[in-house]
């Protein structure tokens, strides 16, 4: 397992019965534009593994899994999550 935004990162499964299962050490980055998305998107692209097969040159070898998280910063200076 591999975070593809940090290679080296030392990441962990860690298993919580309130909140289920999630891996502890990935990289989180603040984005604030649609072309901020892309640029991780080119960069996960280039970092994950692949090689051939017998019916694909470039098969991927890599399975993402990307979670999304809006900040909503209100005018009373509370904030509001929710991840997808």
């Amino acid at each position: 397992m591999y975070d593809l935004l940090n290679p080296n990162a030392r990441l962990e499964i860690k298993s919580d019965k309130a909140t289920g299962l999630a891996i502890e050490g990935l990289t989180k980055k603040g984005i604030r534009s649609v072309q901020d998305v892309n640029d991780l998107i080119s960069h996960m692209q280039q970092t994950r593994a692949v090689s051939s097969t017998a019916l694909n040159e470039r098969s991927s070898r890599s399975h993402v899994v990307l979670t999304i998280t809006c900040t909503q910063h209100l005018a009373n200076g509370s904030a509001k999550n929710a991840s997808m």
